[in-house]
């Protein structure tokens, strides 16, 4: 049956790891790859059951990047508690892992709601998920993935809302994720999606008062104009901040007399 050969695949999947971590020394060493044979029989149990990953998802850290790509937006509609184990069977896997945690953070954001028929609550729950899991993606790794994704065209939908996760479980990455908001608006980010620039002037209020230089020299009037309309309390701190004697001279003249309440 059908629940007899999930189960089969698990249970040679857990002896496979259990061999090879009883001929190991000291502290049981990671998973390592499971036999070729095993594999192409969970890859035809997952064709013959109508594309099932569940058959697979033992196996994950024993297939290739492309495939653990592909299988993404299937492993992401699975119920949480299903994504959750086959999150913890990518990471567990021994190196060469097929996709790194940045890699794997990246690809999540890869997954496209009408695309893939997948709803927008599951990817963002499976991004989640990668902030549960601190030793696994650390500062660095998601630092890569936002590296990484803040030159994509388009933008993730999920980026900003990324941003906002990655500085609250790394405060670390404070000055960094400033300089993505930097980046964003030299390219012109309230031209992008109407969500990504919502985001983007959500991230910009929570960074006050380390945001304001870029809000001053890189947003044009109109832009923050429209910021400013939406937190208008922070008209009165950016005012007295371009009039600071030490950066009054680098604000651009249209973007004072905005701030001054004057006619641009």
């Amino acid at each position: 049956s059908e629940l007899l050969a999930r189960r089969a695949i698990e249970v040679l999947a857990e002896v496979t790891t259990s061999l090879t971590q009883a001929l190991g020394d000291g502290a049981p060493p990671p998973p390592k790859a499971a036999p070729v044979a095993l594999v192409a029989a969970a890859e035809a149990l997952c064709a013959a059951q109508g594309g099932d990953v569940a058959y697979l998802i033992p196996l994950l850290g024993s297939l290739s990047a492309d495939r653990v790509k592909a299988l993404l937006p299937k492993l992401v509609a699975q119920p949480q508690e299903q994504f959750r184990l086959a999150l913890d069977n990518l990471l567990a896997s021994d190196p060469p892992k097929p996709l790194s945690p940045s890699e794997i953070l990246v690809a999540l954001h890869d997954v496209d709601p009408a695309r893939d028929n997948v709803s927008l609550k599951r990817i963002i729950e499976s991004c989640s998920e990668c902030f549960e899991r601190p030793h696994s993606f650390p500062a660095e790794a998601l630092a890569a993935a936002l590296q990484r994704m803040v030159e994509f065209t388009p933008l993730p939908l999920l980026f900003m809302r990324t941003v906002i996760q990655a500085e609250t479980a790394a405060p670390s990455l404070r000055e960094f994720t400033l300089g993505l908001l930097r980046t964003l608006a030299r390219r012109q980010v309230w031209k992008m999606d109407a969500k990504i620039w919502e985001g983007w002037m959500r991230c910009a209020k929570r960074a006050t008062p380390r945001s304001f230089p870029v809000l001053c020299a890189e947003l044009p009037v109109a832009p923050l104009e429209e910021l400013l309309g939406k937190f208008p309390a922070l008209r009165d701190p950016l005012r007295a901040y371009a009039a600071a004697p030490a950066v009054a001279s680098s604000i651009p003249r249209a973007v004072a007399t905005l701030l001054a309440g004057g006619a641009v």
